[in-house]
């Protein structure tokens, strides 16, 4: 976009960049490709309703797109042709573990990690006055305050 100049974002610009971004799945990216910033479409999404839902829906369109290839590697594996004194001789496929892993988790909880925090909390709160000029002072006061029934000197 050219420094200074404002780029009408008129309902054909904003078809072309839900386009791109269905594609790409990258705001800025999908900006520029109609010559806006990227401020431009968080306002319209922000003003305009529909244009949000369309938005969201290409959002969801490029996350499904993402999950199919991740599908397509784990369990359909990807091609790699094998060399041999600089000639393609054969192919194999690579299947990725990884890919897998990651869709098993989303689909199946069982799979997911498990996270698991136990906290015992007991007693009360320690305030700890700024005001001694070292630990063993502030300890020694408040023994003496024990001793004393709260009214030592400071």
């Amino acid at each position: 976009m050219a420094e200074g100049r404002k780029t009408k974002f008129t309902p054909a610009r904003k078809h072309k960049f839900l386009e791109a971004f269905r594609r790409l799945g990258l705001l800025h990216t999908s900006a520029a490709v109609v010559d806006v910033v990227p401020e431009t479409i968080r306002r319209h999404r922000k003003d305009d309703s529909t244009f949000a839902a369309d938005y969201d829906e290409a959002l969801q369109d490029f996350r499904e797109t993402l999950e199919s290839e991740a599908y397509r590697r784990a369990v359909h594996g990807l091609k790699e042709e094998i060399y041999y004194q600089g000639g393609v001789v054969g192919t194999k496929l690579n299947y990725s573990d990884r890919m897998l892993e990651l869709l098993l988790k989303r689909h199946i909880p069982e799979f997911r990690d498990k996270h698991q925090v136990d906290m015992n909390i007991s007693g009360g709160v320690l305030v700890v006055p700024g005001n001694e000029e070292t630990a063993e002072e502030w300890e020694a006061r408040l023994k003496e305050e024990q001793t004393s029934g709260g009214k030592a000197k400071r």
